[in-house]
């Protein structure tokens, strides 16, 4: 009940799988059974050859996605934005000056606004109601329209590709950042933290100052779905737990941390000196070599997913059969720049409005 693999009690017996074996009461357990020696495990019982490989990773909350309406600005980074708007300020007013410089020959802004406006426009690629007549602002003013148009012909090539794209923010990978983040880890029972201290990783080993024991994988978990905890088992394992419990619908909500460490051979617990072991080593090892044990774990895993109907991630472009249509939520940006747009020019009305009832 809840023991599991099994501990070494106080007075030398152990519980859980162990503890069967060891008093005779089953003849083989298999539960993804890492080859060690931990506690002493050999001294009561004996392992089959090794049917897999598996290693010790962590299973951390996976981040809300970030809103779609930020893909606006992913298309260039924000020091591309920065020279971007540095440019557009001062080239206005540039233009301005060559403008009123040429005033004499017919070419003038009425003011710096006009100016602003003109240069907006260029930038858009429209057309405007400026004509140079200086050979010096046609100079200019072609410049602009040839750097427009790399500009936004880079920009919308790659606006798509961003609108569809899921993104989250950055989240934990590696030890360091769980140790720097303040993460406790959590599991059931005392292996994985004998691991974590006996490696010669200073943030695992510190990690393993910050281990706390579960008596269950629900009570373990508690804590990991808040985010202040990872929980520690095989990779496997997390693979089927994420399948199974965390992928219902949409996005799963848990995800294995991309740092592992630790990989151990996988076997089936045996009593010591059991006669069985040559007839099981021998099964396993047809099981193997015909591809069986990865095949039934990839069927698993499957069966899961079609049950759950788990929505295939956008990003990756081998899952997808047929173009995604942009709907709401991917055009969500372009809807609150036009609100953006009501709001604003609503204000700057009510303001002229006043003034002129004001000026009266």
């Amino acid at each position: 009940m809840g023991e599991l693999w099994g501990k070494r009690l106080p007075n030398g017996t152990w519980n859980g799988l162990m503890g069967l074996l060891s008093r005779n009461e089953a003849h083989i357990g298999v539960a993804n059974s890492f080859i060690t020696d931990n506690n002493g495990r050999l001294k009561v019982l004996e392992y089959s050859q090794p049917y897999d490989v598996d290693e010790s990773c962590f299973l951390i909350r996976s981040a809300a996605e970030l809103p779609r309406w930020q893909s606006l600005a992913l298309p260039f980074t924000p020091y591309v934005w920065l020279g971007v708007a540095v440019a557009f300020v001062c080239t206005s007013p540039f233009l301005f000056w060559l403008a009123k410089s040429g005033e004499a020959r017919g070419e003038s802004f009425r003011s710096l606004a006009d100016s602003y406006l003109c240069a907006w426009g260029i930038q858009l690629r429209e057309p405007h109601t400026f004509y140079p007549v200086c050979t010096s602002t046609r100079i200019f003013v072609a410049s602009m329209w040839f750097s427009s148009v790399i500009l936004t012909v880079a920009y919308s090539s790659h606006l798509t590709a961003f609108l569809t794209i899921r993104r989250r923010p950055a989240v934990p990978e590696t030890f360091k950042d769980l140790y720097e983040g303040n993460i406790d880890v959590a599991s059931i029972g005392e292996f994985f933290n004998i691991s974590m201290a006996a490696t010669g990783n200073y943030y695992l080993q510190s990690l393993s100052k910050r281990y706390f024991i579960s008596k269950t994988l629900d009570e373990a978990l508690v804590q990991v779905k808040l985010g202040k905890r990872v929980y520690i088992s095989g990779r496997k394992a997390l693979e089927y737990l994420i399948s199974t419990q965390f992928s219902s619908s949409g996005w799963p909500t848990m995800r294995v941390m991309k740092e592992c460490f630790a990989p151990y051979s996988i076997g089936a617990t045996l009593q010591r000196h059991t006669p069985l072991k040559r007839s099981i080593n021998l099964a396993l090892e047809r099981m193997i070599e015909s591809g069986l044990i990865n095949r039934w774990f990839s069927e698993a895993l499957s069966r899961h997913r079609k049950s759950t109907q788990v929505e295939p991630d956008q990003t990756d472009t081998s899952k997808r059969d047929h173009v995604t249509p942009l709907n709401t939520v991917h055009m969500q940006g372009i809807f609150l720049i036009l609100l953006f747009g009501y709001l604003v020019s609503t204000s700057v009305f009510m303001i002229e409005v006043l003034r002129g009832k004001n000026a009266q």
